[in-house]
């Protein structure tokens, strides 16, 4: 894979083909082959990527997501598990419908989605639970800011095609260290807090 100006992605195939000399003994010559494969690799890509993604929301799905989670712990157990979801989502469903239940899904995750950076993992476990890892800063007070920041980013007046109503989650939060082992156990640590976050009245995070 071969990275030009403007994040342009050239796939190249090569073969290398070592010749020995006439002993036998050493090599003679090196022939190397090169062939344009870019369209056949973006093709699988975006194939590789579909099976990856949640469809509706541009997330990624809860198989992918895991598998990205569980690479970061690998690398750096310094990280931040968040676990969401939308406050009385069911009741949205009911009174208004899916459509409007999964365009709110949407802008919730665009939203979401402008607050990350790079490195960060979002993907979606199903229904309206959403979860997130973040890099850990080392300095809690600031990734606690950062925290709120995502957060306040799922609150917001929803008005569309005559619904009107204001949106907010609810959030458990765990700070990863060595004692956590994988990601089932980190989402029910999240999980846990999550629901301590709806006892205390919803729309607000309460960190493990």
């Amino acid at each position: 894979r071969i990275k030009r100006e403007q994040d342009e992605i050239i796939w190249v195939h090569m073969v290398i083909a070592f010749i020995l000399d006439i002993t036998g003994e050493t090599i003679g010559d090196v022939f190397i082959m090169l062939s344009d494969c870019t369209k056949e690799m973006t093709e699988k890509m975006k194939n590789l990527e579909f099976a990856r993604m949640d469809f509706l929301t541009h997330t990624w799905n809860r198989r992918y997501t895991e598998e990205l989670i569980e690479e970061k712990m690998r690398e750096n157990k310094n990280g931040i598990f968040i676990l969401f979801d939308i406050d009385k989502f069911k009741n949205v469903n009911d009174s208004y419908g899916h459509l409007t239940g999964d365009d709110l899904l949407i802008k919730i995750c665009a939203n979401v989605a402008d607050k990350l950076y790079e490195g960060d993992v979002f993907g979606r476990l199903g229904g309206d639970e959403f979860v997130l890892w973040l890099a850990g800063s080392g300095d809690k007070e600031a990734d606690k800011i950062r925290i709120w920041e995502i957060f306040e980013s799922t609150k917001f007046r929803y008005m569309e095609k005559g619904v009107e109503m204001d949106i907010h989650c609810s959030a458990g939060v765990v700070f990863c260290d060595e004692d956590v082992s994988d990601f089932e156990e980190l989402c029910a640590r999240a999980d846990k807090a999550m629901y301590q976050a709806k006892g205390a009245g919803r729309n607000t995070i309460v960190i493990a």
